[in-house]
């Protein structure tokens, strides 16, 4: 059997990271490849000697050439564009599995793409979505629910913490993630700016890039916060850097189930988050705190940082114990081999 894992982006984010990974956990069963526009994440693929087909454009003509070269038995296409083209370049001769990672606002209502993804969607043999809410808040859900099931995202704890060396705190905070929009990460030095009056000399690590990073950079001089903050950009293996951080921020405006905040599980380090979609579902009390207003997050960040030694180390065997629960391979694989399977008998 082969699958072609088809994305619409150029660079390693979350809905690729997933993509890697599930090429990852069928590596010794499936041969699986994949496709996208070239860019930043062909040294991703590389490292993990991933089979690359790369575009100079995702539409339907040079994804056909694709599919004619690699002539796969199911194509497994991750969010909206990427199941369009799927669709129109498969013609129905090969079935497509679509993958929606993210619980877009323009999906909750009557949009140009809402309604262009009802219609291709109906021609998908099944859709898996990353959160419950995710599914059930798009504007069509009635309409493609008989073809639609939650698989939300997992990581490889083991994986994760064995490339870590150290867990010697460096930094009271970690913020991962890209610097854009739907991340809000503006929102994380107002935050920020409340909590340097309690905590006048907290650490604080900013990974991630972004087309909002200049007004970012400006706003945090603005607010005399550079002894505080230390932006680090893009880091490819960002585990360390997060093992060594005592608390994760979060301030998205909608995510679907955040790679980043699972591989934070992992590693023992409690979140606060905004309330958003896949954060409802993983966040209990007992290993982070979801807010509503800046100052709930100043609370809680002040929390965690000053947590006694013993009292922080039984945080982090609630959140080990919860990880190991929550990411199981096995139950994963066999909901993604199910659907591949149903179509190839």
């Amino acid at each position: 059997m082969k699958i072609l894992h088809v994305l619409s982006t150029k660079k390693f984010s979350g809905a690729e990271n997933v993509a890697c990974q599930i090429i990852e956990m069928f590596k010794n069963d499936i041969d699986m490849a994949y496709c996208s526009p070239q860019g930043s994440i062909a040294q991703k693929l590389q490292e993990n000697n991933i089979t690359y087909f790369p575009l100079q454009k995702l539409n339907a003509k040079n994804l056909k050439k694709i599919l004619k070269t690699y002539q796969p038995n199911v194509i497994h296409a991750h969010d909206i564009k990427a199941v369009i083209f799927a669709v129109m370049a498969s013609k129905g001769k090969i079935p497509v599995i679509g993958h929606v990672h993210v619980n877009n606002d323009d999906m909750k209502k009557t949009t140009f793409k809402s309604c262009l993804f009802q219609i291709f969607a109906k021609k998908c043999k099944h859709i898996f979505w990353v959160s419950n809410s995710c599914l059930k808040e798009y504007k069509f859900y009635n309409k493609i629910k008989d073809k639609s099931s939650v698989l939300y995202n997992i990581v490889n704890v083991q994986n994760i913490q064995n490339s870590v060396s150290s867990h010697e705190k460096t930094y009271d905070i970690i913020y991962l993630g890209r610097l854009t929009k739907q991340k809000n990460p503006l929102r994380l030095l107002e935050i920020a700016k409340g909590l340097a009056k309690v905590k006048p000399n907290f650490k604080m690590a900013v990974v991630g890039d972004g087309d909002l990073r200049a007004e970012f950079e400006a706003k945090l001089k603005e607010y005399q916060l550079q002894n505080n903050v230390k932006m680090l950009g893009f880091v490819s293996n960002p585990y360390q850097i997060l093992a060594q951080s005592k608390v994760m921020l979060m301030s998205s405006i909608y995510e679907g189930t955040p790679m980043c905040a699972l591989e934070a599980i992992s590693l023992g380090v409690p979140i606060v988050s905004t309330p958003t979609d896949g954060m409802k579902d993983i966040i209990r009390n007992d290993i982070g705190v979801l807010y509503q207003t800046n100052q709930e997050a100043v609370s809680a960040l002040s929390h965690y940082i000053m947590l006694h030694k013993n009292e922080y180390k039984q945080v982090q065997d609630n959140i080990n114990k919860f990880a190991e629960e929550y990411n199981n391979i096995s139950t994963y694989k066999s909901k993604v081999l199910s659907e591949y399977t149903t179509f190839n008998k």
